[in-house]
């Protein structure tokens, strides 16, 4: 309805379509399922008439930079995230401040990236500095000081420093559920990375439970055509197979089996891989063809 008042290039409509796509990726917009190539046609497409109308440093189009590069590190493609990030940095502290929020989320964002590719100290002092800004200028309850705490956490975890990601971790799952809500993508995503370190502990039991709660809210809030949905089930049946508990990672998998062939069909790429991991489950265990199962 905007889009026929105002047309498809006024900024109030560019802002509502990066909406939209930001809803989508959350799980919570009835408008587009929640895969992610759709989330991501939608970010691409919103972002490139926004840098064509306004202009790369308008915040409607730094809005789209920053849930497009989120995405794709939430695709684990980072080497698509990480120049939007820079680039969506550098114009945020020079067009609107360290202090934004705007600036804090590529902060946050740019860290978790420097995690990923080892480079722990950069990640760390960006972080430090995103979380001393976000807890003094936005309260420590605020969604992007939040962000901040989780992501000093889980760079701690990635250097083995347990003792130290614990609590950072813990804390991020306990606000996230005070002020987004316990099944918000983002509790969710901080619960399965506490599971992470859980499990980095040998804690198989406390890690095993928070991923089944993870799965339980990504299936109800992303369905099973996301790849998080995907991944968090995966997981889960490699813990129970190191666990030695195959009776239950082969109920998980021909469970989510039946749900993607139901849902996605066949040739789904969700599909053939929990065949495939089907396959691996009954060749470590020596049973004879997954066939005749799955």
């Amino acid at each position: 309805k905007r889009r026929l008042v105002l047309g498809e290039e006024h900024p109030d409509t560019l802002a509502s379509a990066i909406q939209v796509a930001y809803l989508s990726f959350l799980g919570v917009s009835s408008s587009v399922a929640p895969n992610d190539k759709a989330v991501e046609d939608l970010f691409v497409k919103a972002r490139e008439a926004a840098r064509r109308v306004l202009g790369d440093e308008h915040p409607v189009t730094l809005e789209a930079t920053g849930g497009l590069a989120t995405l794709y590190y939430g695709t684990v493609r980072y080497d698509e995230a990480e120049p939007l990030c820079v680039d969506g940095l550098e114009i945020t502290q020079r067009v609107l401040s360290e202090e934004h929020e705007a600036t804090l989320g590529f902060m946050n964002l740019l860290a978790m990236l420097h995690c990923q590719r080892g480079r722990y100290g950069q990640g760390t002092e960006l972080v430090t500095r995103a979380l001393q800004i976000g807890e003094r200028v936005l309260g420590k309850e605020h969604p992007a000081a939040v962000s901040s705490v989780f992501a000093l956490g889980e760079l701690y975890r990635s250097q083995d420093r347990y003792e130290d990601a614990e609590p950072l971790l813990e804390k991020s799952v306990q606000l996230s559920r005070q002020v987004l809500g316990n099944e918000h993508f983002w509790t969710l995503y901080y619960m399965h990375h506490l599971a992470y370190l859980y499990r980095d502990q040998g804690r198989y039991d406390d890690a095993g439970q928070l991923l089944v709660k993870v799965i339980e809210g990504r299936l109800h809030l992303l369905r099973e055509n996301s790849g998080l949905t995907q991944r968090s089930i995966t997981e889960l049946v490699h813990m129970y197979a190191d666990q030695g508990r195959h009776d239950a990672a082969e109920k998980l998998l021909i469970k989510s089996l039946e749900r993607t062939r139901r849902l996605l069909g066949e040739k789904h790429e969700f599909t053939q891989t929990y065949i495939t991991e089907l396959w691996l489950l009954y060749e470590k265990i020596g049973r004879a063809s997954c066939r005749e199962r799955g």
